[in-house]
């Protein structure tokens, strides 16, 4: 008792600095240890990291700067040359490829569309516009005025198509082209204003008989009816498809009631 009484200062020091490195050890982190330092598990802090990246090349290490300005001397002495054969050259399409091409490509490119397309050569043949003033004329009417006067003869069924002023195809001057027949400016004319026309061909005499027009035939009014034809005012002893038309004729198409006798 005597003892601890003289040494108290002693034990009391003691586990004063007891409690201290206890403190001191649990409250501290532990320091690295030398395998991990080895072995590179310890990482650079994000401060170190960022100071190194703003390093200026003066502040680089020696060996650093020096390895960057020998790069840097190697690009400009490298030949403007070299630098051109580093580009892609441009593709050339091959034979294959050009053969692959379809039919409508090749077309295209053998007839761009800037070309215009070429007319066709006109043939000498063919009829050519006549001048205003060289176009022959001539002067077509087509009448039944006759059946008028001999409605009791008509069929009950063709009173209703007859005109009631008799006429059919009223007088106009009409164009024709140089050895054209009177057959043929009727049968033009009857088809551009689409007026009934019916006809049979002889072979035998090569003409054309003149059977209906307007939907009347012959026969329609009597025994003795039927169509005739005047040119210049005379009656055709032919057939309209062997009268050959002149510049300034008159051509006349009527039904007659009495073979010609009710017509003047």
């Amino acid at each position: 008792m005597n003892w601890f009484k003289k040494h108290k200062l002693l034990f009391a020091g003691i586990v004063a600095i007891s409690i201290i490195l206890c403190i001191a050890y649990f409250s501290g982190a532990k320091p690295p240890k030398e395998e991990e330092i080895q072995a590179g598990s310890i990482s650079e802090t994000p401060q170190i990291a960022e100071f190194e990246n703003k390093l200026t090349p003066e502040e680089l290490p020696e060996e650093e700067s020096k390895e960057q300005d020998a790069e840097a001397e190697k690009k400009e002495e490298e030949p403007e040359s070299e630098k051109k054969d580093t580009a892609e050259p441009p593709k050339e399409i091959s034979e294959k490829q050009h053969k692959e091409e379809t039919p409508q490509q090749q077309k295209n490119d053998a007839h761009p569309e800037s070309t215009p397309p070429v007319d066709p050569p006109v043939s000498s043949d063919a009829p050519k516009e006549v001048p205003s003033s060289d176009k022959l004329t001539c002067r077509l009417s087509v009448r039944c005025d006759t059946i008028l006067n001999n409605m009791d003869k008509v069929k009950e069924e063709k009173k209703q198509i007859i005109p009631k002023d008799g006429i059919i195809y009223p007088e106009k001057e009409v164009e024709f082209f140089e050895n054209e027949t009177a057959f043929n400016v009727l049968l033009r004319e009857m088809k551009q204003n689409r007026i009934h026309f019916e006809f049979e061909k002889t072979p035998a005499y090569n003409s054309m008989y003149v059977e209906g027009i307007g939907n009347i035939y012959e026969f329609d009014a009597g025994e003795l009816s039927g169509w005739l034809y005047k040119v210049n005012g005379k009656f055709l002893s032919h057939s309209l498809s062997e009268q050959k038309v002149k510049n300034g004729d008159i051509i006349e198409i009527i039904y007659t009631c009495n073979l010609g006798k009710d017509v003047q």
